[in-house]
């Protein structure tokens, strides 16, 4: 609001920061740490490398890092400064914090580039209430060459600081891993480096703010439009009641998921993440994948029919339902259910935003499932012949493939948009040939109106 032209490249990071991220802290940035010192080695009452500031300001070695104490109001702090060798286009600043003194503790990253221009960014207030907490800046400025990273104490107080650093791009927000801890949670799996891969074509993200490591904490935002990255959350003034009741019948999730502007990216349900198509998540740590998770297309040999939209919703729910094996669906399809078996993903191609083709060669009938969530405008065709679209999931559409091969298209026609989008055509077409009309009139008009006096004089 107080900047009203803005340079939109600047407001959001580039793309690629996010896509080539990696699960660990290090990993995921362009490069070794570059801080001198990081580890806070002491020499008695100073660090090396280090700068204290503050008219009372005293350091003092731990076992993890060093503490700084501020004696006076105007508090402390512990800077560095950075010249780099070779210009980069952000850096993002790491540190373990712990205070039991009240005041408010932060992390603080300055920078200037070639040109001159400055920077600066602040991580979240400590809030870790006497225990470890990891914080984080980011700054991003083209052709950035020196940087300042501090840590800041505002007030009289204290503050221990461990693990230190700084680090080329915009790195990962996750806190970094103690050696050899082992985390699985709900049987996620943690990406190792150099293995990770956002398939955004496919597949939704959960928290996408996070996972885009953009915000700290989720907040109701469409940023991952921006990224061109799927989720099932965001700013929507419509949200589907289909949608709205699917998330309802699963137990677990956040209570304000669903305020009145939109949906929280929050959903924890495990069974319910995996039929929306979630397969990347933010776990408090770092970027997950869920294995489980549906993708856009997926074909099922065996199905369930409930005609019923609540029976639908409780089957989803009950225990000896396996979503990865079976679908269920609103209408009994030609053939019978076939055998139970883990789903496959086909690829597929997007032609624009409404129009989507793949090509399936089954070994006997199947279900295709479309995780898009139901509109009777989207029509579907095989081999160029029409398809009854059902309802599956609570949410989502399915058609029944034949066996063979399979050219399926899925087409998006609202019907009543494009009726009034030709007629507004129409409506302008006849208001163009009647200004023209008039215009010719009046012209006509005009010419008869000015041969008038030639007459009289040749009468």
């Amino acid at each position: 609001g107080t900047h009203p032209f803005i340079n939109v490249a600047e407001l959001y990071p580039r793309r690629q920061h996010w896509d080539r991220a990696r699960a660990d802290w290090l990993a995921s940035a362009n490069g070794p740490d570059i801080l001198k010192n990081a580890s806070l080695q002491s020499a008695g009452a100073s660090v090396p490398g280090w700068t204290a500031g503050g008219s009372q300001a005293a350091v003092q070695p731990t076992d993890s890092g060093v503490k700084i104490t501020a004696g006076a109001q105007d508090g402390a702090t512990l800077f560095q400064d950075v010249t780099l060798p070779d210009p980069v286009d952000a850096l993002t600043m790491g540190a373990w914090v712990r205070s039991t003194s009240g005041v408010p503790v932060k992390l603080m990253l300055n920078t200037r580039n070639r040109r001159d221009r400055t920077s600066g960014a602040e991580s979240l207030l400590y809030a870790g209430h006497g225990e470890w907490e990891w914080l984080t800046a980011t700054v991003i400025c083209d052709e950035t060459n020196h940087g300042r990273p501090h840590v800041v104490i505002s007030g009289i107080g204290e503050a221990e600081i461990s693990g230190l650093s700084l680090v080329r791009g915009v790195a990962s927000r996750a806190t970094p891993r103690p050696a050899g801890a082992v985390h699985a949670t709900l049987g996620l799996t943690r990406a190792e480096e150099g293995q990770f891969d956002f398939d955004v074509k496919k597949y939704r993200v959960n928290n996408p703010t996070q996972v885009l490591q953009w915000q700290d904490s989720e907040v109701l935002s469409n940023i991952n439009m921006v990224f061109d990255v799927p989720t099932y959350a965001g700013v929507d003034s419509d949200v589907k009641k289909n949608l709205s009741e699917l998330v309802n019948a699963f137990d677990g999730n956040p209570p304000d998921w669903n305020p009145r502007m939109g949906v929280f990216g929050t959903l924890t349900n495990p069974r319910l993440l995996d039929i929306l198509g979630v397969k990347y998540d933010w776990d408090g740590h770092d970027v997950v994948t869920r294995p489980d998770a549906l993708a856009r297309f997926s074909v099922f040999e065996h199905f369930e029919v409930c005609a019923d939209r609540k029976d639908m919703l409780a089957r989803l729910n009950q225990p000896d339902f396996d979503p990865q094996q079976s679908i269920v669906l609103d209408a009994q399809p030609p053939q019978g259910p076939g055998n139970v078996a883990r789903f496959q993903t086909p690829d597929f191609e997007s032609h624009g935003t409404s129009r989507l083709t793949t090509q399936v060669d089954l070994k006997q009938p199947s279900v295709l499932l479309f995780n898009d969530s139901y509109s009777k405008y989207w029509s579907c065709t095989c081999n160029g012949q029409p398809l009854p679209v059902m309802t599956a999931n609570g949410n989502f559409m399915a058609v029944t493939l034949p066996a063979g091969l399979c050219h399926v298209e899925w087409a998006f026609r609202p019907t009543p948009v494009l009726r009034l989008f030709w007629l507004s055509v129409a409506t302008s077409l006849v208001l163009a040939g009647v200004a023209v009309w008039a215009a010719f009139s009046r012209k006509q008009k005009h010419a008869a109106e000015n041969s008038l006096p030639d007459l009289k004089m040749a009468a």
